[in-house]
Formats: structure tokens, C-alpha cells, sequence
């Protein structure tokens, strides 16, 4: 992957263990999807949807691929729903990035999704 591996192998107990002691920076995002849809070439029984876009309160928006334990909860990903995201972000070997930062892989390691809740009218 081109990682450094600075904080252990990917995934080793070294690894997470860096992520839990704060060694490996994470980072944290939250937003309300914007809209879900499907990315890819794969043909697929009815357009199955794996993506979204999420608005983050800076207005800025995020492209993200649904990710799952159960294939029931692709349900949960609905346009009004809140999304938070965290990254671990590991440095890769190829230095420095475009913009002469540090350059890092971003993966995802929890996803929380909640509904949008529907206020009865008044």
C-alpha cells in the first residue's frame, strides 16, 4: 500500500495499538448525507447504491463508499441522515503531498449512521 508502517504493519496489534494510544492521528468527520448513489463500472442488480455524498457543517462536501457489517443497513444510508466518520490517517512512503504536506492514506475505521427523524406537523 506504500505505507511507512512508522506505527506498525496495517492492521498489525502494533498498528492499533498506535491508534489507541494516539501515536496514529485519526481524524473525525460528521455530516447529514446529501445524497446516495451508485459509483463504479460493475454491473449490478438494480443500480445497487455504495456511495454518498456528505455536507459537513463547513459546507464543504465529502464522496464516500458505504461500508457495512450487514447488507441490511445499506438502508440506514438515506439522504437526512447524520454520518460520522473516523480515519486513521497513516503516513505513506511517497513524501512530501501536492500541497507540501504530509502525505497520508485515509482509512476508514468506524462509521456511525443515524436516521433523520421526522417532526410531526404542527
Amino acid at each position: 500500500m506504500g505505507l511507512k508502517g512508522r506505527h506498525g504493519l496495517f492492521a498489525s496489534e502494533a498498528w492499533w495499538d498506535s491508534i489507541k494510544a494516539g501515536r496514529l492521528q485519526t481524524q473525525t468527520v460528521t455530516g447529514s448525507i446529501e445524497r446516495t448513489y451508485f459509483a463504479g463500472q460493475d454491473s449490478r442488480r438494480g443500480n445497487q447504491v455504495n456511495s454518498f455524498t456528505l455536507r459537513l457543517a463547513d459546507g464543504s462536501t465529502v464522496d464516500e463508499s458505504i461500508y457495512t457489517h450487514h447488507k441490511q443497513d445499506i438502508a440506514l444510508f438515506v439522504p437526512g441522515a447524520m454520518v460520522t466518520m473516523v480515519y486513521a490517517l497513516d503516513e505513506l512512503k511517497a513524501q512530501p503531498a501536492a500541497d507540501g504536506s504530509v502525505n497520508v492514506a485515509r482509512t476508514v475505521l468506524e462509521v456511525y449512521c443515524v436516521l433523520p427523524t421526522h417532526q410531526p406537523s404542527a
